[in-house]
């Protein structure tokens, strides 16, 4: 009987993945800009998995959420809601096998407007799994292509290629710290160089 009691007790610790935290990992993406992107989130270990919850925190200057895709047969997504630039989502399903790394997909627009080669981070938190298990959460990264949108000062392709027209490229004005700087006003320039005196007087 302790045997028998013994061994079931070992079996329920198997089946709740006790002592054996998974991972889990939101994907990097390199999207183009005006596109739509999908980052997933995995999972190192699926088995006996039949719960996930989570918030996914991006930069709302680059991405627009538009909704999720679950993805292991017979799961449905519970909660999959944004504000503030974090994203909510809840799943659950049937008790998964192992072998079943991608969970559920986030999806979002990106913006039109963003500079080519700009980032924003995929910060994954609050990850629970199996109703209270917490995961270890690991972070992915949104770089966007978006060759029309090039920052001032930087060149537009590679050195043998002449510059473009101004009105086949859009510079990107928007971006923080990239706006380019008019010419300094002629009276402010006077004012850090005076004028010799003998200028001031003609003709000599």
């Amino acid at each position: 009987m302790k045997k028998a009691l013994a061994f079931l007790a070992i079996l329920t610790l198997a089946l709740t993945g006790f002592g054996a935290t998974k991972t889990f990992t939101i994907g990097s993406v390199t999207p183009n800009c005006g596109a739509s992107t999908s980052p997933t989130l995995t999972v190192d270990d699926s088995s006996t998995l039949t719960d996930v919850s989570f918030t996914l925190a991006y930069d709302t200057a680059m991405l627009t959420h538009t909704g999720c895709t679950i993805l292991p047969s017979g799961w449905s997504v519970g909660t999959c809601s944004a504000a503030g630039g974090v994203v909510t989502v809840a799943i659950s399903g049937p008790a998964l096998a192992a072998g079943v790394p991608g969970l559920v997909s986030v999806n979002f627009n990106v913006l039109g407007t963003v500079c080519d080669g700009d980032s924003t981070a995929l910060n994954l938190e609050a990850v629970l799994y199996n109703t209270s298990n917490s995961g270890t959460a690991v972070d992915g990264l949104c770089t966007i292509s978006c060759p029309a949108n090039v920052p001032p000062g930087t060149a537009s392709g590679p050195a043998q290629r002449m510059p473009q027209p101004a009105k086949l490229q859009r510079r990107c004005s928007t971006c923080p710290g990239r706006r380019r700087r008019g010419p300094l006003p002629i009276m402010f320039i006077m004012a850090l160089h005076p004028l010799p005196r003998s200028w001031l007087t003609w003709p000599p």
